[in-house]
């Protein structure tokens, strides 16, 4: 399975000077040896809505601002507060999924399982303290 791989500001760069001079997106996609969905998806994602057009200068701007929306709304719900909650449930040998549904069902707080192991996991300290609570460790660790 192939990974996917962003963009790049040359690659953008390549698709708007390509389409200025009459290329096909087909065309475009087998030079940067890309999908033809993923130059579609480009170019629709990123072109002037007014003007139907597809510029370098327009998308870099579009993808900043998604960029930062992305950046300011990310871990918002996990909190101080939260945080001190989730860590006493881990610790109760709760998993992560019992936990996000816990403070769903009992504290109306939307969480999510996978928001919880990156919370874990995101610091080396943090995850070696809450190891021995995993399930994932502490069966595999029965004697």
């Amino acid at each position: 399975m192939k990974h996917y791989q962003q963009l790049n500001k040359e690659e953008r760069f390549y698709i708007w000077n390509a389409l200025r001079t009459g290329s096909t997106q087909k065309e475009v996609a087998i030079a940067l040896k890309r999908s033809p969905s993923t130059i579609c998806r480009e170019i629709k994602r990123n072109k002037i809505k007014s003007a139907k057009i597809y510029t370098y200068c327009n998308a870099l701007d579009i993808l900043r601002r998604r960029q930062n929306r992305v950046a300011k709304t990310k871990h918002r719900k996990l909190n101080k507060d939260n945080s001190e909650m989730i860590e006493l449930l881990l610790r109760q040998y709760l998993s992560p999924e019992q936990v996000s549904g816990y403070l769903a069902k009992h504290h109306d707080i939307s969480i999510s399982h996978e928001t919880i192991y990156r919370y874990i996991y995101s610091d080396k300290e943090r995850h070696k303290t809450f190891k021995p609570f995993m399930r994932h460790y502490f069966w595999g660790h029965v004697t």
